[in-house]
């Protein structure tokens, strides 16, 4: 057993005499070090993916603000909008190391209209769709409620439209479209290439990036665990996520919860 290679274990015999009680409570201590140390792991690359997206807010902000010379009101909105992300990262800091740490069991459920959480993820994430030259919306229609974790339904969120803007050709809209069938459900489209029929049950891996047919290269400029995150996070709530293609041509990434 090393620090690379933590599913080693102690052989156990049947006998049942003190040295196998002794390698069965060995091989627990081993268990619960592997257990720690993936959720370390986990945690360390969940909190380095998530907060990629308001790092590159702040940083566009300040950079289209530098382009020219600002009055005070001006700068003084531009760090309003800075403080906002910043306090946006600790909460997410906040959840990562909570799901890290207890899986499904540090989900906290109140009932939430998802119609409105997703108008402020979209509010949020402007200034990235903006530099894409994507326009990001929200389709009219009835309030949607259910029993959500909001902070980390936000993620998910924040995750499935990061992923459509940057598969987005530019001048082009993702949607979301919420509706009660089956329980809560949202769905966030794109008008990019879509995700091959081969693709669509390994993208919500850890790691797993789409292709490209035509030139066989990884699209995006993720890593690959946006949407496994996505994945643990509303299997914890007792919902689906899944991708189709969207009618007109793209994506179509849909999750389903319980209402």
């Amino acid at each position: 057993m090393t620090g690379e290679q933590l599913d080693e274990r102690l052989p156990v015999g049947n006998g049942g005499d003190p040295l196998d009680r002794l390698s069965l409570a060995l091989n627990g201590l081993l268990e619960r070090i592997e257990t720690g140390v993936a959720a370390q792991r986990q945690f360390a690359a969940d909190a380095s993916h998530e907060l990629r997206t308001p790092l590159t807010v702040i940083s566009t902000k300040f950079e289209v603000a530098r382009r020219k010379p600002r009055d005070v009101s001006h700068w003084e909105h531009v760090a309003d909008d800075a403080l906002a992300q910043a306090r946006h990262m600790q909460l997410l800091i906040d959840k990562l190391l909570e799901l890290s740490r207890a899986g499904a069991a540090g989900l906290h459920h109140e009932r939430r209209d998802l119609r409105a959480l997703a108008a402020e993820v979209v509010e949020r994430i402007e200034p990235l769709a903006r530099s894409h030259r994507v326009r990001v919306e929200v389709e009219p229609g009835v309030s949607v409620h259910a029993e959500i974790d909001p902070d980390a339904v936000s993620i998910v969120l924040d995750n499935l439209l990061r992923n459509a803007i940057d598969h987005s050709p530019p001048d082009q809209v993702v949607s979301i479209a919420l509706d009660r069938s089956a329980g809560a459900r949202f769905a966030v489209e794109d008008r990019g290439p879509g995700v091959p029929a081969d693709m669509r049950t390994r993208i919500f891996e850890p790691f797993a990036r789409g292709v490209h047919r035509a030139t066989d290269r990884a699209v995006g400029s993720g890593v690959g665990l946006g949407l496994a995150i996505c994945k643990r996070i509303v299997d914890g709530h007792g919902g689906t996520i899944n991708v189709e293609d969207r009618r007109g041509g793209g994506a179509r990434f849909v999750v389903t919860l319980p209402a």
